[in-house]
Order: structure tokens, then C-alpha cells, then sequence
């Protein structure tokens, strides 16, 4: 069963890499570019491919962060950007990358408190914005650990 999820994963991987290859230049596709660098950013996560995983999402941020810049009132481009910040900032954390773990999640805060203003009762929000607040309570304890 592992080997033929893992060859799931490789094919999927494989197909996104095409796309981001294909399309890489094309501004009308920056949102989907992104989204296929975070499904990347997954797929090496899931493959155990930490630095790879980690090379992915900086790349999906960078991209959702430029296309926010320019469409600042887009919900759903807060939210995925948000997302993507929430989850580097977990895989960062566990690489007891604390300090840049701690930037992610102030940044996924930001962005959650936007989405929040436009739509208090969007519950994805809401939810993210509880996870990264229980999350910043861990990466504030392995702070003060390293610090001792």
C-alpha cells in the first residue's frame, strides 16, 4: 500500500512540476502557479522531503504575497496565503526553526485579522486563526527553552 502511494505521490508530483515549468512566467495564472507550488510543497512533505517541502512553499508565499499586493481585498487569496504561512510555519517549527516559525505565524495572524474584518463569520478563518493561536503558544515555549 506505501509503495503505490508513494508512486501516487511521485506522479502527482511530477505533473505539478510540468505545470510550474510551463506557466511559470504567466501572470494570469500567478493564483494557480501558487496553489500548484503549495500541492508540491505537500506532496515533498509527504515524501519526506523536508528542505525540498520547505523550498516549495517559500516559493507558493512568494507568489500569493505578490498577487495579495495587487488584489488586497480578495477573501479567498487572504485566506490561502494565510494557509500557506500556517503551514511552513509548522513544518519550520519542527525543524526548531522557532524564530522564523514565529514570522509565519505573525504574518498568517495579519492576514487572518483581514479576512476577519471583511467577514467575521467566515469559519475557516476562524478556525485557522485558533490553530495558529495555539501554535504560537508551542513555538513561544520552545523559544524560551532554546533560551535557556
Amino acid at each position: 500500500m506505501e509503495n503505490l502511494r508513494r508512486k501516487i505521490l511521485l506522479d502527482a508530483l511530477a505533473l505539478y512540476e510540468e505545470f510550474t515549468m510551463r506557466h511559470r512566467g504567466s501572470t494570469a495564472l500567478q493564483r494557480d502557479l501558487a496553489m500548484v507550488q503549495a500541492g508540491i510543497a505537500q506532496i515533498q512533505k509527504a515524501l519526506g522531503k523536508d528542505n525540498e517541502a520547505l523550498e516549495a512553499a517559500n516559493a507558493a508565499i512568494t507568489i500569493l504575497e505578490s498577487v495579495v499586493a495587487s488584489v488586497p481585498d480578495d477573501t479567498n487569496l487572504l485566506l490561502a496565503t494565510a494557509r500557506q504561512h500556517s503551514r511552513r510555519a509548522f513544518t519550520l517549527n519542527g525543524r526548531d526553526r522557532v524564530n522564523d516559525a514565529e514570522a509565519d505565524i505573525g504574518r498568517c495572524l495579519e492576514l487572518l485579522h483581514s479576512v476577519l474584518a471583511k467577514n467575521p463569520e467566515l469559519e475557516e478563518a476562524e478556525l485557522m486563526l485558533g490553530e495558529i493561536l495555539r501554535a504560537r503558544g508551542v513555538s513561544q515555549r520552545l523559544k524560551q527553552k532554546s533560551e535557556e
